[in-house]
């Protein structure tokens, strides 16, 4: 059994399988990608076998997915309130990528201060701290009653591979993550 890659197509068949099984699983293909097959009977194995003539070539695409993870992110940071993020186009798994999606989070760079609503910690009670309990939160975060959630904003939407995100505020830790979008879905979220 000889497999060739159709994008290839230079007739350079690799051996895949020789022995005597009727049937073979071959694994490791790429998503979206086309491939040639051929099979031949040999009388042995190994150099000196004598064979028949080849089959007609088989063709067998394999099903496009959504694009691999971004692996590699790169951000860097010269202005204030400013960072510009970076990366590679991932395998596009046999559909060409249509956009990329940058996410980002924040949370404190330190843990936020007592309320001013609190007698023991304010020294006194009444409404000049403002609304019992407030808690100040960056734009990337949201507040319930058992304190501050994670959400992830999407910052960026485009088709190139880097970006600026401005508006950032000092004292608070921001990470981002990216993926990208081709016609079958979203690829998965890289790493933080």
């Amino acid at each position: 059994l000889e497999m060739e890659e159709r994008a290839v197509q230079k007739n350079e068949f690799r051996v895949l399988y020789e022995g005597p099984l009727l049937r073979y699983e071959v694994v490791g293909l790429a998503a979206g990608s086309s491939y040639n097959f051929r099979v031949r009977a040999q009388t042995g194995f190994g150099a000196g076998c004598c064979g028949g003539p080849w089959s007609p070539c088989a063709m067998f695409v394999t099903p496009a997915t959504a694009p691999a993870v971004i692996t590699d992110l790169e951000i860097s940071g010269s202005e204030p309130g400013e960072v510009r993020l970076k990366w590679t186009a991932p395998a596009d798994n046999g559909m060409p990528i249509e956009e990329y999606c940058v996410t980002a989070t924040s949370s404190p760079l330190h843990p936020s201060p007592p309320s001013v609503s609190d007698p023991a910690q304010s020294g006194g009670g009444g409404e000049e701290g403002g609304e019992e309990g407030a808690r100040a939160t960056s734009p990337l975060q949201r507040r319930d009653e058992e304190g501050v959630q994670e959400v992830w904003t999407e910052v960026y939407s485009g088709v190139e591979t880097e970006c600026t995100v401005s508006g950032l505020d000092v004292g608070v830790v921001y990470r981002f993550r990216i993926c990208a979008r081709n016609a079958i879905g979203g690829g998965a979220f890289g790493e933080e």
